[in-house]
């Protein structure tokens, strides 16, 4: 059996413009520490886990995500410091944690083929996400209010200073939303 492992290390304090293009495998990304100013990951058949524990020290304008099937988790994604993270997600399952530091508001804009996507949001900021698609199963919300049709906020939206818009639009699977 044959094993490719690599354990890449960059520079601390430099700003970054990073692009990850994999095809099938397993990858572990932890971004914490980086200064990241863009960053681009695109994906085939893999199962991927990206990760921010502290603030990114840069804004980051845009973050790009594109996956084909696997399983794609994301923690602490607020940390990256974005305006904006955009998601294409082909036919695997969409975990993104959307916590962290917030020092601004942002946009995430999140397309899914077919597969399972979950949200999490933060409780602390006003959040409001919008759906468009046609998911096979009901929405499973958990945290938030329908505001209007496939239209959901938080108790601090409209009170607090930042906001987070949340866009997601679906083909076939399931959805969770859940604030935290």
């Amino acid at each position: 059996e044959y094993t490719n492992t690599w354990d890449v290390a960059l520079a601390e304090g430099v700003p970054l413009d990073l692009g990850i293009d994999m095809g099938t495998g397993a990858a572990a990304l932890d971004l914490t520490g980086l200064s990241l100013t863009r960053l681009s990951l695109t994906t085939g058949a893999a199962d991927v886990h990206v990760m921010f524990r502290a603030p990114n020290p840069e804004p980051l304008s845009t973050v790009q995500v594109r996956v084909g099937t696997g399983q794609s988790v994301g923690v602490g994604l607020r940390n990256a410091n974005f305006d904006q993270f955009n998601v294409l997600g082909g036919a695997g399952s969409l975990d993104l944690d959307l916590t962290g530091a917030y020092s601004r508001s942002a946009l995430v804009d999140i397309k899914a083929g077919a597969g399972r996507v979950t949200v999490r949001v933060p409780a602390d900021i006003g959040v409001r996400v919008t759906f468009s698609g046609v998911p096979v199963v009901p929405v499973e919300v958990s945290g938030l209010a329908e505001r209007g049709e496939d239209e959901y906020v938080n108790a601090a939206y409209g009170n607090a200073p930042l906001t987070l818009t949340v866009r997601i639009a679906t083909g076939v699977g399931a959805v969770s939303l859940v604030s935290e």
